[in-house]
C-alpha cells in the first residue's frame, strides 16, 4: 500500500470542528489512477465531562462542482471517538480503513466527508468537540476545496464558501496491466471483466471465506468490485 494524494504539514494551531449537525468535506483529485483502501486524518478531541462514546464516520463521494454528492457514496470507514486521545489541542493521525476498495480515476475530483454522531458543546460544564486540523493559507492542496456542511448526513447541504484546507492522506494500491486476465502471480490490482460466458464457464471456479477465486489453475484474490467489473490480485 502506498500514499497517493496528501496534505500533511502545517504550523496552524487551529482546526475545523465537525459533528452530527456539521459535517466537513475536503475534495481531492488523484494524479494517478489507483484503488483507494485507506484514509488518514489529523484529528483531535476534548471532553471535560465523563467522556464521549460515539463514532466518527468518513465517506468518499463523487463531486458536483465544488461539493460532495451525498447520494453517491463510493466507500467509507469509521473509528470510535475514544480512539482519539482526550487532550485539548493535541492532534494525531487516525486511520480509516475503507470498505469496499474502489478504483479512483486520475483527473476526477472526489470528496472526503467527515462527521460524527456527537454534538459539539462549547460552554461549561460539559465542553466537547472533535477537530480536523487546518493547514496554513500558504500551504494548501492545489487540486481541492474544503466545505463546511449543515445538517445531519446524508441530508447535509453545502453552503458556498470555503475554509482553509485540512490535513489528509489517502492510500491504496496501483492498477497494473489493466484489462489483462488472468493476472500473473505477484501482480496487484489487475482488472478483469466479469463475464461468465467468456472468462470462465462457471464449473471451474469457487470462492472461499478469504475471497480467493480459483479458476483454470490460477489463484487470485478479489480486492474490489465495480460496475460490471471485478478487480483481482494475483497471489
Amino acid at each position: 500500500m502506498q500514499m497517493y494524494e496528501s496534505l500533511t504539514e502545517t504550523t496552524n494551531e487551529f482546526g475545523y470542528a465537525f459533528d452530527v449537525n456539521n459535517p466537513a468535506a475536503m475534495t481531492f483529485t488523484p494524479e494517478t489512477t489507483h484503488i483507494i483502501q485507506r484514509v488518514k486524518l489529523y484529528l483531535s478531541r476534548y471532553d471535560d465531562g465523563d467522556g464521549t462514546d460515539g463514532t466518527i464516520s468518513l465517506k468518499i463521494t463523487t463531486t458536483s462542482g465544488l461539493n460532495p454528492v451525498n447520494s453517491n457514496v463510493l466507500t467509507g470507514g469509521s473509528i470510535a471517538v475514544f480512539d482519539i486521545a482526550n487532550a485539548e489541542n493535541v492532534y494525531s493521525w487516525k486511520t480509516f480503513d475503507l470498505s469496499p476498495s474502489v478504483k479512483l480515476t486520475a483527473g476526477t475530483t472526489y470528496a472526503i466527508v467527515l462527521y460524527s454522531d456527537i454534538y459539539t458543546t462549547w460552554g461549561t460544564p460539559d465542553v466537547k468537540w472533535t477537530i480536523w486540523r487546518r493547514a496554513d493559507f500558504a500551504n494548501y492542496y492545489d487540486d481541492g476545496w474544503t466545505r463546511g456542511g449543515v445538517g445531519i448526513w446524508p441530508d447535509t447541504t453545502w453552503p458556498e464558501g470555503s475554509f482553509q484546507d485540512v490535513l489528509f492522506s489517502e492510500w491504496g494500491i496501483s492498477v497494473v496491466n489493466e484489462g489483462v486476465w488472468p493476472p500473473a502471480r505477484g501482480e496487484v490490482s489487475v482488472e478483469g471483466v466479469y463475464d461468465p460466458d467468456t472468462s470462465w464457464d462457471g464449473s471451474d471456479w469457487a470462492t472461499d471465506p478469504d475471497m480467493l477465486l480459483r479458476w483454470g489453475g490460477y489463484t487470485t484474490q478479489i480486492i474490489a468490485v465495480g460496475h460490471n467489473k471485478v478487480f483481482f490480485s494475483g497471489v
